[in-house]
């Protein structure tokens, strides 16, 4: 329900699981065990997990990520832009663009570019021409 705010979240460097696939049961008690907070569109899963959820009702992204990121900020939770894969959730590492070979553009391995690896999937990061994209969507 809520996968491209969990993509929004980890390009904003907030540790994020996303559970499609589980039960509420399961979800509620991953929860419990890990302090972890649950972000939901439903609303009796919000109310059993209370006071560690927050319900996002609508179904507009840009609406949901605002009201999740004000959210994150008044939790005191760090935002780090660029510090996690936004696939699997895997801190990432800085590394010396070349050694990426053909994961990156030729042109960002010629500048010497700040470039970051996922070691969880192996995908490649850099600040290319939509960085400033995601930049709009931080605090």
């Amino acid at each position: 329900m809520l996968g491209s705010l969990a993509r929004r979240a980890r390009l904003m460097g907030v540790d994020t699981l996303y559970m499609r696939d589980e039960t509420d049961r399961e979800i509620t008690m991953l929860s419990q065990e890990t302090g972890r907070w649950l972000v939901t569109r439903d609303r009796a899963l919000a109310e059993r997990t209370h006071p560690r959820s927050l319900l996002i009702e609508t179904t507009d992204p840009d609406k949901g990520w605002s009201i999740l990121l004000e959210w994150l900020l008044a939790h005191g939770v760090e935002i780090k832009p660029g510090s996690r894969c936004s696939v699997c959730n895997t801190p990432l590492v800085p590394v010396d663009a070349n050694s990426l070979g053909d994961r990156v553009p030729e042109d960002v391995r010629e500048k010497d570019e700040e470039t970051w690896l996922c070691r969880g999937c192996g995908r490649a990061y850099w600040k290319g021409s939509h960085w400033s994209g995601i930049m709009s969507h931080g605090p």
